[in-house]
């Protein structure tokens, strides 16, 4: 520090402040030669001349004077000079080269690394005389601060200077502000940035109700002269610069860290996250900060286009209460990262390229609990020695302070109940109370309830609690006062108003709309639930508020769902991914704001699918025996493909033949006389579906017969059925009379091994037998009770095996693998096997599927939803040559139904007699009572010829005693070959129309017939 000759720094003592170089201008490098001449200067007074570096000389070319000219830079030789733009002000710090290049003949001046001006055709400087730092002819005495005072012997470029000038921190935070001296910066509270940059650190921070309670505290004791104290909740941030944008570069700081926390601790810090609380640091620049949970140090910063991050952490680990240095080299031009210690080399680390240097502000003790001092930037990577130079000089500096603060305490505390709500459970509970005061500790905290006596609370770190038990007080449900007060260490005492409080044990009222359980819903594919909850006490909590659907084996269809809730009304939508069907349980629970839960579950129906129907016939071929179509149609959800039998034994009392309602028409009848003392079962008892046969057990059996074509078998019925080395499922309603011994629902006539197939009961428990390859499961069904039965092969081609499964009452009842298939071509039998093992009891809906039907079709089809009702079947009977007709062309005809408005009922359409004869395919469409409707397609297909064959008769006289009679016979299915006409030659000449009459027919019609080959008739003959 240069006096200038005044009494500001070292008293009126009438001298000023010089130095003298002891060396000589050649030397210096200055004589008659291009030279550098650099210096940090902070002016007090920049008024008249104020040398940095000079000489007593008066001759041209003689005197060296580089100096500040009434606040301008100026370069001269004495008469040989000239002065620069830069204005610079007092109080500043600024960096200022003088550059003379001989060979250019140029004088030059550089002010804070940028070119100020340039004077060409100067001379060099000659002089010899001595040179001083300080003063220049005639004194010219320097008033302020000059530092890093450097003579080079050459002229440095712009590019040099800058470089130069970087060597000195482009962030310079001494910290030395006395309490309450901060100055101001973008009308924030500061602390001064020493740099030309004035970048100055401004107070920002979290929780806090003022900017100076914001601010780290000033005038505490630092490492050198003051340091400010943070509290955890301070932060200093320094505006965005370019000059902060570093690749190389040095930090360096003294931390005073006072604990260790759970989070970590920012000493410094460049990113674009550069704000409280915010510890994602993208772009991260540098980063020096304290570990979680540790004092070790870690310097971090991102690379890699600022996607990637490096960190090198400390060795050893900084001493809590005391002041450590902490000095960060990070060399990007040599790849090296040096961490210094308290003047040590801590840890070394290879630098990554590419280093990220986004335009961010700077932060300084974001989260930290201590004291910094001397926190700084320097734009060049220093090497070993001046970082132990810095050291040295800033660890050796001495100088006492002492200051006593004295708070005066105005203020009254604080306090309240937190208590968010004003209802409690009716349970003991701790309660917190908040209180505090800005000036002074508080002291005592004390509650009361129902206006009683005072007591106090206990204190737990910054707060204080107590426990809340309401069935310490005289009635625990209802409404009770609770008053808080608190006093600080100058007895200032607040007592908060009484609080009401309501205690309370109800939870919520939850409601299932009634629309959604009163019966059965047309649901194809997405649901509205919706229903009420309500809350009188602490109120509901919506966000509680969770709806589930299971179906009937307790699985998630809907998992718990967060509906909509608007007032009190709650809904939510439910998409299917295909059309439900069966009893679903619906859960709705809803908590209040107390946690009391309420959980209500509430059966619905829901049916997406339209009722099934069939065609029950055993012929591909309708004649007039025939006068009308029958068939069943129900509202059991089941699969309609793969079907390859289905008896439904609606049949009237006393039949001996059974039709099949699937596509393979085949014919299940009672056996012919001739097979001994076998009778019919009994048809036309009531069964599980419309009527259902009786077996005696003893000798009832029905024999199954298949599809054949002019009289021959197009194939085996266990390959028609899909039995054969296949996957198939047999169902049925049983309604066992007794339990002993084997009774077949299903057999065969074989006997060798996987040949002799057994569906049916073994002492009244279900079994499926294919000859020594058997499979058994459950318990003994009871006798006189409808049990649904289901016998479920699962064929594996790869392993030529398969899986034996027996369901109950769509129950499984057991599995087992590794059961080799069934491959027995013999008859079927209904009722018996291989000629006995008869079943007792009543048989119904016996049903075989040529694949193995899921878990969920078998409980559907033994579970059924009966609350809802066929309403309508139509029939349509599409001619070959309607064949492209769509579901919407032809003639739709009503069937009779059976039993109108029934689940299960038999229905009938009349044929009409002059339906024209040919292929056929019969079609159906169906609706239910929720308004469900299918069309089914093909549910028969064959020949109608319902007419008897034509008759063309033709009579022509040619002359006199001669005529021509000619008659023949059409018919699509005509079987008699050799026809003629019935009339002779020897009766041709006495005929009449009587005798035709007589011959054709009784009825007259017209001259072309259609009759049998026993009633032809004819109207009128040509005579």
């Amino acid at each position: 520090r240069f006096d200038g000759g005044v009494a500001d720094d070292d008293g009126n003592d009438g001298v000023a402040d010089y130095l003298t170089i002891d060396a000589t201008t050649d030397e210096l490098g200055l004589y008659d030669a291009s030279f550098t001449v650099m210096a940090w200067v902070k002016p007090d007074d920049v008024s008249g001349d104020r040398a940095i570096l000079g000489s007593d000389n008066d001759g041209t070319r003689k005197g060296l004077h580089l100096l500040i000219k009434e606040g301008q830079p100026h370069f001269g030789f004495y008469s040989e000079g000239y002065t620069g733009d830069t204005t610079l002000s007092a109080d500043e710090w600024a960096h200022i080269a003088w550059v003379y290049d001989i060979d250019e003949e140029t004088m030059s001046i550089y002010v804070n690394g940028d070119l100020d001006s340039t004077s060409s055709g100067r001379s060099s400087f000659i002089g010899t005389g001595t040179v001083y730092v300080g003063s220049a002819l005639d004194g010219d005495y320097f008033d302020g601060l000059i530092d890093e005072l450097e003579i080079r012997g050459y002229a440095m470029d712009e590019d040099a200077v800058e470089e130069a000038m970087l060597a000195a921190p482009v962030l310079n935070l001494h910290f030395d502000e006395d309490y309450g001296q901060l100055i101001s910066s973008d009308g924030n509270d500061a602390y001064t940035d020493d740099t030309p940059y004035a970048n100055h650190a401004q107070c920002a921070g979290t929780d806090e109700s003022s900017a100076d309670d914001a601010c780290p505290k000033a005038g505490d004791k630092g490492q050198m002269r003051e340091a400010p104290v943070f509290d955890g909740d301070d932060l200093l941030t320094v505006p965005a610069n370019a000059v902060h944008n570093l690749q190389n570069f040095t930090i360096s700081a003294w931390v005073y860290p006072t604990q260790e926390r759970d989070s970590y601790q920012t000493i410094i810090e460049k990113s674009a996250s550069s704000t409280y609380g915010d510890q994602y640091n993208d772009d991260l620049n540098y980063q020096l900060r304290i570990n979680s949970n540790s004092t070790k140090v870690t310097y971090r910063y991102d690379y890699s286009s600022c996607g990637s991050t490096h960190s090198l952490t400390s060795n050893s680990e900084l001493i809590l209460n005391q002041w450590n240095h902490i000095l960060l080299v990070h060399d990007y031009d040599n790849s090296d990262l040096n961490l210094y210690i308290n003047g040590n080399l801590d840890k070394s680390g290879t630098a990554k390229s590419s280093i990220c240097t986004t335009d961010n502000p700077v932060i300084v003790g974001e989260a930290f609990v201590g004291k910094l001092d001397e926190v700084a930037i320097y734009g060049k990577a220093l090497d070993s020695a001046e970082a132990e130079a810095l050291y040295d000089y800033q660890s050796t500096w001495y100088d006492v302070t002492s200051q006593h603060f004295i708070q005066v305490d105005a203020d009254d505390p604080e306090v309240e109940l937190d208590l968010a709500l004003d209802y409690l459970r009716n349970e003991a509970q701790i309660l917190s109370i908040l209180a505090s005061d800005n000036t002074s500790p508080i002291t005592a905290v004390q509650y009361r309830l129902d206006s009683g006596s005072w007591q106090d609370a206990t204190a737990d770190g910054a707060g204080w609690y107590f426990t809340f038990d309401p069935a310490a007080l005289a009635t625990a449900l209802g409404d009770h006062t609770i008053q808080v007060r608190a006093t600080d260490s100058v007895a200032h005492t607040t007592t908060a108003a009484a609080r009401t409080v309501t205690v309370e044990s109800t939870a919520p009222t939850v409601t299932i709309d009634a629309t959604l359980t009163s019966g059965p819903l047309a649901i194809t594919d997405t649901i509205t639930l919706f229903g009420t909850a309500t809350d009188s006490g602490s109120g509901l909590d919506a966000s509680s508020v969770r709806v589930s659907l299971a179906d009937y084996s307790g699985a998630d269809v809907m998992n718990p769902t967060m509906p909509t809730v608007s007032g009190d009304d709650w809904s939510v939508d439910h998409d299917f991914a295909t059309a439900p069907y069966g009893v679903y349980t619906m859960t709705v629970v809803a908590s209040d704001n107390l946690s009391h839960t309420t959980t209500v579950a509430e059966a619905i129906q829901l049916d997406g699918y339209a009722p099934i129907a069939d065609l029950v016939s055993s012929a591909y071929v309708i004649t007039s025996a025939t006068t009308a179509l029958v068939g069943t149609v129900s509202e059991l959800h089941a699969p309609v493909n793969s079907k390859t039998l289905h008896l439904h034994f609606e049949e009237s009392s006393g039949s001996t033949t059974f039709g099949d309602g699937s596509l393979t028409r085949a014919a299940a009848s009672c056996p012919s006389t001739g097979s001994g003392s076998a009778t019919c079962p009994t048809s036309g008892a009531t069964g599980q579906r419309g009527s259902a046969l009786t077996f005696d057990g003893s000798d009832d059996w029905l024999a199954l017969d298949g599809l054949t074509i002019d009289g021959s078998t197009v194939a085996t019925l266990t390959h028609q059925l899909d039995l054969y080395n296949a996957s198939f499922t047999v169902l049925a309603w049983v309604k066992p009379a007794s339990n002993s011994g084997d009774q077949a629902i299903l057999g065969s006539a074989g006997s060798a091994d996987n040949q002799a197939l057994f569906i049916g009961l073994r002492n009244g428990i279900p079994i499926m037998d294919f000859g020594n390859n058997s499979f058994r499961a459950g318990s003994a069904l009871s006798t006189g009770t409808w049990h649904h039965l289901a016998w479920r092969y699962s064929y594996d081609s790869t392993t030529d095996s398969g899986t034996m499964a027996l369901y109950i009452d769509g129950a499984l009842a057991g599995s087992e693998s590794d059961h080799s298939p069934f491959v027995g071509e013999d008859d079927l039998t209904i009722g018996r096997a291989q000629g006995t093992n008869y079943f007792a009891g009543v048989l119904d809906e016996l049903t075989i599927y040529g694949k193995a039907l899921t878990s969920n079709d078998l409980y559907h089809i033994a579970h059924p939803l009966t609350t809802t009702n066929v309403a309508e079947l139509l029939v349509r009977l599409r001619h070959a040559s309607e064949m492209d007709q769509t579901e919407s062309e032809g003639e739709w005809l009503t069937a009779t139904l059976g039993t109108e408005d029934a689940f299960f009922t038999t229905w009938s359409l009349d044929l009409d007699d002059a339906l024209d004869a040919g292929s056929y395919n019969i079609d159906l469409k169906t609706t239910d009572s929720l308004g469900n409707s299918d069309y089914i397609a093909g549910v028969w297909n064959g020949e109608i010829d319902r007419a008897a064959p034509v008759i063309d008769f033709t009579f022509e006289v040619l002359t006199a005693g001669y005529a021509r009679v000619q008659c023949s016979a059409v018919d699509l299915n005509l079987i008699t070959s050799d026809w003629t006409c019935p009339n002779s030659d020897s009766t041709i000449r006495e005929t009449t129309v009587d005798w035709f009459e007589e011959t054709y027919g009784l009825i007259p019609i017209s001259d072309t017939l259609r009759t049998d080959l026993n009633n032809i008739t004819v109207s009128a003959v040509t005579t």
